[in-house]
């Protein structure tokens, strides 16, 4: 369906909302739900004149939520879809306007728009291609609010009902292959991403230039989580540029976060992973005086270099932390604040990471996004085990919460990570044979998503190393 790019003044008109229409209307109970959604669309359009600063938005957004809901009330879906889909005039002057329904995404709103969506889906009773419509926007919002699984659902729901090659095809296809990609189901949401590349590139790109974004975006992020950080960081570099060319203002906080993220992930050089390695396999084996001795010969040296990559690290993240502050997005401010927590770890300082990582975790509580949720508990979990804390119990409850939630959105390869963050845990309570269980099963974790080649093992026993007898200081 294609967005009708109308204010609360077009939409009035072209709804045809109006006082005759009106007094027409019966019974008086269904008229009275048009006179409220009137006046809704009317005020949201004279306080535009009123409310020109940072909240005038947020109040357009929810007078029209609430002439929807009068709207749904008379039974009239062909006229709320036509106010969702209806223009929020932005008040900062670099950000575009958005349809309502994007608006609610990118302030952090799915739930709303999820139910918005339910109400006008359960009275609908035919325009299929509104139900499509209706479909892919209830999906974007399950995608947003963590659950993954609901929104594969959809697409794959769109894909077998439209015509292959049809914009809603590609676009469900497209979105099916990023949700694989972000669960963790590597093997079949890679190709699919390639194919739907293909697809685009076959239809013309001009239509689907957000989507390609979005595509190569996805491919960027496995090519991050398979350890290949330079083509990772150039991928993501590819997307900011995209984007930044198409105007795309509110899509470049991601792809530079990620180069941050990136560049956090790579700080360490392989070779001196290598020698950390064999210094903790020392100190496993209880020769401390020796593996003290190697570590200030081996690893000391480069201890300063390493604090100024994760350093650059930081500074690609704070660009995009003040980015978000400049457009005003504080959705993304709590995904960066908990990356920016893992910096800060890895740089020695895991009380100062608290803070953050608690920040995120109650934005993401306000939003209901369960994925964020539970990579703000791991990352809590990891901080209460860092050096010099040691709080056990809470650590104990932050990573069998992350756990919890992450396999009830078949998040797997968060539940991989979940698993050998708990290998950590049990170590430090003393209970070396569970320690050691956790840490294979996490690995065969690794293995059944797709994800176990010789760096990844080489990563995971070498931050099981780090984080039981080590420093507890990287962070993969």
């Amino acid at each position: 369906m294609n967005e009708a790019k109308l204010n609360s003044s077009q939409l009035i008109k072209k709804l045809g909302l109006n006082d005759k229409f009106i007094r027409s209307v019966k019974p008086r109970t269904k008229r009275r739900q048009y006179r409220a959604a009137f006046n809704w669309l009317n005020l949201a359009q004279s306080s535009k004149a009123v409310m020109q600063n940072e909240s005038s938005d947020f109040s357009q957004a929810q007078m029209f939520l609430e002439a929807i809901y009068h709207l749904c009330e008379a039974q009239d879906y062909s006229a709320s879809i036509q106010v969702l889909e209806s223009e929020i005039e932005s008040p900062i002057s670099n950000v575009p306007n958005m349809p309502l329904h994007s608006y609610l995404l990118y302030k952090g709103q799915g739930n709303q728009l999820l139910k918005t969506v339910d109400t006008i889906l359960d009275g609908l009773q035919d325009e299929e291609s509104s139900k499509c419509f209706l479909r892919m926007l209830k999906a974007k919002a399950a995608e947003s609010l963590g659950d993954r699984s609901l929104a594969v659902q959809i697409y794959e729901d769109i894909c077998k009902r439209e015509p292959p090659q049809s914009r809603e095809y590609i676009e469900a296809f497209a979105r099916l292959a990023g949700c694989q990609v972000q669960m963790g189901q590597y093997q079949v949401g890679v190709p699919n991403i390639e194919n739907a590349l293909k697809y685009i590139e076959n239809a013309g790109q001009d239509p689907f230039t957000e989507l390609k974004s979005n595509l190569l975006e996805g491919l960027a992020f496995y090519t991050m989580n398979t350890g290949s950080f330079s083509e990772a960081f150039d991928l993501f570099g590819d997307v900011f540029r995209l984007r930044q060319q198409n105007g795309m203002i509110t899509g470049l906080i991601g792809p530079l976060a990620h180069q941050g993220i990136v560049l956090r992930k790579s700080s360490v050089p392989r070779q001196h992973l290598l020698k950390i390695l064999l210094v903790n396999t020392l100190r496993l084996f209880g020769l401390s005086w020796f593996s003290n001795a190697l570590y200030n010969r081996l690893c000391q040296p480069l201890n300063s270099t390493i604090d100024q990559n994760y350093e650059r690290a930081e500074n690609l993240l704070r660009q995009a932390y003040n980015l978000c502050e400049e457009i005003e997005n504080e959705n993304a401010k709590s995904w960066i604040a908990h990356h920016l927590a893992w910096v800060i770890i890895n740089r020695g300082q895991a009380t100062l990471a608290e803070e953050l990582a608690l920040n995120a975790l109650k934005r993401y509580e306000a939003i209901e996004d369960r994925r964020g949720i539970s990579d703000c508990y791991e990352q809590l979990g990891r901080i209460y085990l860092a050096k010099d804390r040691l709080r056990l119990h809470e650590a104990e409850a932050c990573l069998n919460q992350a756990l919890n939630i992450r396999q009830n959105i078949n998040n797997f390869h968060g539940t991989a990570s979940s698993i050998l963050s708990l290998s950590f845990l049990y170590w430090h309570k003393g209970n070396y044979i569970k320690s050691l269980q956790f840490l294979i099963e996490a690995i065969h974790s690794y293995y059944r998503t797709g994800m176990l080649n010789m760096n990844r093992f080489f990563g995971i026993l070498t931050l099981f190393s780090v984080w039981t007898v080590g420093n507890r200081d990287w962070t993969a």
